[in-house]
């Protein structure tokens, strides 16, 4: 924390000129010590279905593998902090991101 920011995300981060809230994305850990530190802010864990579609992903998109294991070791050490969370959204394949907008939407709102 440093000079009303943390992590370079001030208290103003969290809201629209409109005032509605606003998505960001983060690691888990720093979701949860924003959520810890602003009242406002709502912690949401996305978690895939399917581990296995990410881990695809990732080999396609990294070719040394390398890099590819240590992003799928990142992987897995995010999805052991979905504990930690309040709000966990499981998200599918068939998901559009308008669905996933919706349901973080609706944890917000509770």
């Amino acid at each position: 924390y440093f000079l009303s920011s943390y992590g370079g995300i001030g208290r103003q981060t969290f809201l629209h000129r409109s005032g509605r809230p606003k998505v960001l994305h983060v690691l888990a850990r720093m979701a949860l010590r924003l959520e810890q530190r602003y009242r406002r802010a709502t912690a949401v864990f996305l978690a895939p279905e399917d581990m296995s579609i990410i881990y695809k992903r990732i080999s396609a998109r990294f070719t040394d593998p390398l890099i590819a294991d240590a992003r799928c070791a990142h992987a897995d050490e995010e999805m052991l902090h979905s504990g930690m969370f309040r709000k966990v959204i499981t998200v599918s394949g068939t998901m559009s991101v308008s669905d996933v907008a919706r349901e973080i939407h609706a944890c917000s709102m509770k």
